[in-house]
């Protein structure tokens, strides 16, 4: 009786969840793992204010349109839940194409992140549409962030450059721009492919990061394995009955 006690003892205190203190760890943890799925969920759907920017800085769009392209780009920054920036840029200055390629885009993350945000942190998603007259083969580029990069970013970068491609555009480059921020508006969901992806990362991951971790703790082994309380209490009865003095005289 008194080796079992020890044995049993010696089991349960080897194995992982022996105590309540590791059940009540890991507990937490998958609590808060859905809490921050689920977090991350109502940021993503439920719509917020969004930051939308528009500025000339090489008076590339005509004045009288700007506050036009503004009402345009804020319509599309609450229809799609999304921040919209739109800048003007002149890259003639440099030689090559890929040099003219990350300067743009580094003027975009520029601007972006100083008027948005860092898109790694929170729900910042939106894009950064920036206009360069001085190019002649893509006077306009569109860059997502956040999970904007998950919807219909790469639609949209087709919708601009089609836009601006004809030499027509020259001639009020602030029209059609807006003209192709509305048919973004119209055609192009942000957050609509991305929905499954979302809901996966938001209920599916936790869930299965759940019953693995259940899975582990809980296996069962050869030696070090808690036995349930049936196991135990069937095992203390065999205990007792074979160690019971009376039994034992009984049968010789």
């Amino acid at each position: 009786m008194h080796n079992t006690d020890l044995e049993n003892k010696k089991v349960i205190s080897n194995h992982p969840l022996g105590e309540k203190r590791y059940c009540t760890i890991i507990t937490v943890l998958v609590v808060a793992v859905l809490v921050f799925s689920l977090t991350l969920f109502i940021l993503m759907y439920f719509p917020t204010k969004k930051v939308v920017c528009v500025q000339d800085n090489y008076q590339v769009f005509r004045e009288d349109k700007l506050e036009e392209m503004t009402i345009a780009c804020e319509k599309l920054a609450k229809e799609k839940n999304i921040n919209v920036v739109v800048t003007s840029a002149i890259t003639h200055t440099y030689r090559d194409l890929a040099s003219t390629d990350q300067a743009q885009k580094d003027l975009a993350d520029a601007i972006y992140r100083e008027k948005c945000g860092n898109p790694f942190i929170g729900d910042v998603s939106g894009i950064c549409i920036v206009v360069d007259p001085s190019r002649t083969d893509s006077r306009v580029r569109l860059f997502a962030y956040g999970s904007a990069t998950l919807g219909d970013s790469s639609e949209a970068r087709r919708i601009m450059e089609e836009s601006l491609r004809s030499d027509y555009a020259k001639q009020d480059y602030a029209q059609y721009t807006i003209d192709g921020i509305r048919q973004i508006r119209q055609t192009c969901s942000f957050h609509g492919k991305a929905e499954i992806l979302i809901f996966v990362a938001c209920f599916v991951f936790p869930l299965l990061f759940a019953a693995a971790v259940t899975r582990v703790a809980f296996a069962k082994k050869e030696y070090g394995a808690a036995p349930t309380s049936l196991e135990y209490r069937a095992a203390r009865k065999t205990v007792e009955r074979k160690d019971n003095p009376k039994t034992f005289i009984g049968g010789l």
